[in-house]
């Protein structure tokens, strides 16, 4: 388990996380949505271990943005009731974070639950296959919440195989291409993995899977 993880809120959001999506969705498609051909969101793109989180504290709590927190993420489902809460609450100072784990219900969250459902985004690179009527669903939502005085940071390190369906999503967003210098990356990234030997069946891989990543995990690190 990674630092700062409470087990009585993790086991409470696997609980909640295990309840089928559909089930949750109809809470709120009555409530009233926006229609929008500009959408402010600045998309974090970067590698693993390259400071993103980091990047995406600073980004946040630096401005007066919207971002996915851990409990917006939680209720992905509900991503307009959800964000309510983010709307509320005060934005972390401490600059803490475990391999890209920023703990407490308000911390920032990669949102893979979150872009996994609504844009079909993973860590794995393939075609984004996802419903329209959903994509269609989450820009009324995001149309409803953000204002250019009022952006959404999002820090996923998927949205670096989703560029060109993020763009094509989600027009008048921004893309910061964060770079850290290769060998401190790869040092970081080698530490990271040999610190997962003992759950080495759960974590064969560092994070994001390119296309022909299965036939490089019998290579030396």
């Amino acid at each position: 388990m990674r630092k700062g993880t409470s087990p009585i809120l993790l086991s409470i959001a696997r609980i909640f996380q295990s309840i089928p999506p559909f089930l949750l969705s109809w809470i709120e498609f009555s409530l009233p949505k926006k229609k929008s051909d500009f959408y402010p969101i600045i998309f974090i793109i970067a590698l693993p271990r390259s400071g993103s989180t980091v990047t995406y504290q600073l980004l946040n709590r630096g401005t007066k943005s919207l971002y996915l927190s851990n409990l917006w993420n939680l209720l992905y489902a509900l991503p307009y009731i959800g964000s309510r809460y983010v709307k509320s609450v005060s934005k972390n100072r401490i600059f803490k974070s475990d391999k890209g784990l920023v703990s407490g219900l308000s911390g920032e969250s990669e949102g893979m639950r979150f872009w996994s459902y609504w844009m079909g985004q993973g860590l794995l690179e393939k075609k984004n296959i996802v419903p329209k009527k959903r994509v269609k669903y989450i820009k009324s939502v995001f149309s409803s919440l953000l204002s250019k005085q009022n952006p959404l940071i999002s820090g996923y390190l998927g949205h670096a195989f989703s560029v060109s369906f993020l763009r094509e999503n989600f027009p008048g967003s921004i893309f910061v291409y964060l770079k850290r210098d290769e060998l401190s990356n790869v040092y970081s990234m080698i530490k990271t993995y040999n610190e997962f030997k003992e759950h080495r069946k759960e974590f064969n891989w560092m994070s994001l899977k390119p296309i022909g990543w299965e036939g490089k995990l019998e290579e030396d690190v």
